[in-house]
Parts: structure tokens; C-alpha cells; sequence
């Protein structure tokens, strides 16, 4: 039975149009299992958050997805018998339960606690589940130790998520930098809050014309001459 009113759509803006990437799998072999609107929406709101090309990162905090508000509207469409959250959460569990989205334990870098994160059940988003379900290492390890690990192993664990971009910039680093300066750089990074590589190239760079500083003789001072550089 249709409603007695629909809303109307406007239609696209002209111009060009930025796109979400979707794997035809998607269609063939998912879409066709999905048998709840609430489910569908927030599966496919989750296909757009996630979209490498405009996602920050390759996982969902999942209490940001509970409290999405775009999402909640959507909910709030559906029925008017259950609250919004509700049917977000069955929704959410309905996703879960069918392995679309992967929820496990991942460490909070910000906040420095454990929350559970969401992720597409792809190749990718099972590597990060079963990377982010191991134990993570102190961020602040002994000097033999750092000598030992590699900047890879230092990102990882205490910066970010090493991308097959990421991991180029770090060769590429290797091959004009000293292993060791790389790894101490990154600790530097990491005590300074400047968790990126463009961080800790510029430590590099600045060794490579002054001469390496030590993290205990470099403290506060250091992070204000760089970044006033």
C-alpha cells in the first residue's frame, strides 16, 4: 500500500558530482541478502562514510555511528512506533550479525582508551581488525629497543595506520635518512603530539643540516624552533 504522500526529490545539481565507490560484489552478492530498510540504509551509509575518497580513516568509531544524526533522521523515517536509536542499534546488530561490518577493540590514540570500532568485512578491514585485536605497545620504548624496531613497526604502533602509501614515504625516507634517526624522529613526533610523517621528515632534515639532537636535550624548546621553522 503506498503512502498517502511521498517527498519529492529535486533532482542532482548540475555540474560534476562526486561519486562513492561500490564493489559490484555489492550488489550480486550482499544486496540481495538484505532484507530490512533500516539495515540497507545504514549499510549503505556506511558504505559512504568509508569511501576511500573522502574517509580520514579506514574505520567507524562505532558510538559515532550511533549518534550519527543523518543516520538517526533516517531512522526516525521508518517507524514511529520505536525511537530512532532503537532502530539504529537493531540495525547496526543486523550488520554485524551478517558479517557486513566487523566491530572489534581498537586503541583511541586521542583519548588513549579502547573503543569499539567498525569496519567493511574486506580484506583490508580484516587486517586492521586483527591488527587492532593485538596487544599495542607503550608508545615510549627503552633506546635498545627502538634501535631494534623498524620506523614501520614505530608507525604502526604509535602513529597510524601503515597504508601502502605510507610505507612508500617511509622507504623513501630509508634511503636518504639512517634507519635509527628515523625511528628516534618518530619518537620525538610522538612526544610532541605531531603524529605525522611531515613531522618527522622535518626533524630529519633539520639533523641532516645541524646535527642530530637527542629527544632529552631537544624537550618543549625543540618542538617550538621546528615548528616556528
Amino acid at each position: 500500500m503506498m503512502p498517502t504522500k511521498l517527498d519529492g526529490f529535486p533532482g542532482f545539481p548540475g555540474g560534476p558530482l562526486p561519486g562513492v565507490s561500490v564493489p559490484h560484489f555489492y550488489f550480486r552478492r550482499l544486496l540481495p541478502l538484505i532484507d530490512d530498510l533500516a539495515e540497507l540504509k545504514l549499510t549503505q551509509y556506511c558504505l559512504y562514510l568509508l569511501d576511500a575518497g573522502r574517509a580520514s580513516q579506514a574505520w567507524l568509531w562505532a558510538d559515532d555511528v550511533r549518534g550519527n544524526p543523518e543516520l538517526l533522521a533516517m531512522m526516525a523515517e521508518i517507524s514511529a512506533l520505536y525511537e530512532a536509536a532503537e532502530i539504529l542499534e537493531e540495525a547496526l546488530q543486523r550488520a554485524i550479525q551478517r558479517h557486513t561490518l566487523l566491530s572489534f577493540s581498537l586503541l583511541d590514540r586521542h583519548r588513549n582508551q579502547e573503543r569499539e570500532a567498525l569496519v567493511l568485512n574486506t580484506a583490508e578491514g580484516r587486517r586492521l581488525r586483527d591488527a587492532g585485536a593485538a596487544p599495542v605497545p607503550a608508545a615510549e620504548t627503552a633506546p635498545s629497543e627502538t634501535e631494534a624496531a623498524t620506523p614501520f613497526q614505530l608507525y604502526q604502533q604509535n602513529i597510524g595506520l601503515l597504508t601502502p602509501l605510507v610505507a612508500d614515504q617511509i622507504r623513501a625516507l630509508e634511503e636518504e635518512f639512517p634507519i635509527p634517526w628515523i625511528c628516534e624522529a618518530m619518537e620525538i613526533a610522538v612526544h610532541n603530539n605531531k603524529r605525522a610523517l611531515a613531522y618527522v621528515e622535518a626533524i630529519l632534515e633539520r639533523w641532516a643540516i645541524e646535527g642530530r639532537i637527542r629527544p632529552d636535550d631537544a624537550g618543549e624548546q625543540w618542538e617550538l624552533e621546528l615548528d616556528s621553522s
